[in-house]
């Protein structure tokens, strides 16, 4: 299930970025962040308290410094990425970033083994996400 959902996931965020360029000729990538995350955060909000979750893991988060913290980290990291490939898009084209952006998987390796001292990398892995960083640098090379 999880790969069908990656997939899914990887459709959406390609129509997305496509949609987002079409958009970004007509309004700011603020003003599109701040309409998009309204409506987002409004209809997740009514799904997670329709699920049950919202009450009993504000109650985890608010009890750990540690968790807050993490959250707080992953947040500002959340917003710098939305914000950094919405620019991205805006002032190139939504092939280009997005291909650019492909190579994040990288630094999930990278800063899995860093922060949490995970040791996710394996020889196809690694491989795997040098070819990927590679592509994304001779993205760029051509593209300028």
């Amino acid at each position: 299930m999880w790969f069908f959902l990656a997939t899914v996931a990887s459709m959406c965020w390609g129509v997305s970025y496509i949609l987002a360029e079409h958009i970004f000729k007509r309004i700011s990538v603020y003003t599109t962040l701040v309409i998009e995350c309204f409506l987002m955060g409004f209809v997740i909000l009514i799904v997670a308290i329709k699920a049950g979750d919202f009450k009993k893991d504000l109650v985890t988060l608010t009890s750990s410094s540690k968790l807050m913290l993490t959250f707080v980290l992953f947040t500002t990291a959340s917003i710098i990425a939305e914000l950094a490939i919405n620019f991205s898009i805006s002032e190139k084209d939504a092939t280009l970033a997005g291909f650019v952006e492909i190579s994040y998987p990288f630094f999930i390796a990278l800063f899995a083994y860093l922060l949490f001292g995970q040791e996710e990398l394996h020889p196809g892995t690694a491989f795997g996400g040098v070819v990927v960083f590679v592509g994304a640098c001779i993205i760029f090379y051509f593209s300028r």
